[in-house]
């Protein structure tokens, strides 16, 4: 998604080495002001084919993991497990707690980052050093419709600072 292009893509160039992505959506026309990833070329595409495809230009040496798949609470353990740190780009309250909850199940590090309109927003999480998402935000946030939809550039921030974030933590730095 909007998040989750420029975080992949940051991800990719930095020279991540294993790269799991997590999709069950097909590219559509109103994706393209915020999915940098996609084109119109790739319209009703699987994002995540789509994705890796454009990803494996930028450096064929990474493994991707294309999951074409709705993560839920059946299958959220066998996805996460096994990474180094999961990198929160979802756009609902539901799956950041189901991610929240197994990060912290799994001791994985987290970078949650989600945008509302022009705004946007990162959480580093280090499970048992930190607070978590639901740490931060106990309920699911009651949400007006916004009367500004979300600005591709804001996406593209938030999701190249996600990256940002998780390369520091995979490299044991400090997160503010």
């Amino acid at each position: 998604g909007g998040l989750g292009s420029p975080a992949l893509y940051y991800l990719t160039v930095a020279g991540v080495g294993e790269i799991g992505i997590v999709d069950t959506d097909v590219v559509s026309l109103s994706n393209l002001n915020r999915q940098i990833l996609h084109t119109e070329t790739d319209l009703q595409r699987p994002k995540v084919e789509s994705a890796v495809e454009k990803l494996q230009k930028l450096d064929a040496s990474i493994r991707f993991h294309p999951m074409q798949v709705y993560l839920d609470e059946n299958n959220a353990q066998e996805i996460l497990t096994g990474y180094d740190l999961i990198v929160d780009c979802v756009d609902n309250d539901d799956t950041r707690y189901l991610i929240n909850r197994w990060a912290v199940r799994l001791g994985i590090p987290l970078v949650e980052g989600g945008v509302r309109g022009l705004e946007g927003y990162i959480l580093p999480i280090l499970p048992g050093k930190s607070p978590c998402y639901r740490c931060v935000s106990p309920e699911k946030t009651k949400r007006e419709s916004d009367p500004i939809p979300v600005l591709g550039g804001t996406a593209g921030a938030v999701g190249a600072m996600e990256a940002i974030v998780g390369i520091r933590m995979l490299l044991g730095q400090s997160v503010p």
